[in-house]
């Protein structure tokens, strides 16, 4: 039923279902408990209500680890460094970004790339731009077909606050 709501859009709905079944997933086998959870972090992202959204994301984290999956302990922390950075928690953001790169499978050299894009956003709102440089360059390295449009976006903000002309 859960899916069903969320494909149509009624994240209301799908969200008081799903924080209702929070109080009985807790005996759940843990995959079920780590899927509630990314659902209900995600319809709060919706929402723009991050520090709800923050909760479920580390209840994702916890969950991976007792799965024993890195992958997806490195997924949950990637999302928990992109809701710290919108809420202006730029070291909370780095730090979860870093591990999700550590964290995240060898093969996996799309995601390992957004981690370093996210870090190159990070270092760019801290006006560090040697940093920023630095893990653009890399993300290019590892998957030169990375998002090219982000690569863009993300080379012309370097360009831009190494000149001086971006606040």
């Amino acid at each position: 039923e859960r899916v069903s709501l969320l494909k149509e859009e009624n994240n209301d709905s799908a969200l008081v279902l799903l924080l209702d079944a929070v109080d009985y997933c807790s005996g759940c086998e843990p995959q079920l408990r780590y899927d509630t959870y990314k659902y209900i972090s995600e319809l709060y992202e919706k929402k723009n209500l991050y520090e709800p959204q923050q909760k479920f994301q580390l209840l994702m984290a916890e969950v991976a680890r007792d799965l024993d999956d890195r992958q997806k302990e490195a997924e949950a922390a990637e999302r928990m460094s992109m809701t710290y950075m919108v809420m202006g928690s730029l070291d909370d953001a780095l730090l979860n970004a870093k591990r999700a790169y550590s964290l995240a499978m060898a093969d996996s050299l799309d995601f390992k790339a957004n981690c370093l894009l996210m870090q190159t956003q990070i270092f760019l709102q801290n006006e560090m731009t040697d940093s920023a440089k630095y893990y653009l360059t890399e993300a290019n390295r590892i998957c030169p077909s990375i998002r090219k449009s982000e690569m863009y976006r993300l080379s012309d903000a370097y360009i831009l606050l190494a000149s001086g002309q971006y606040q």
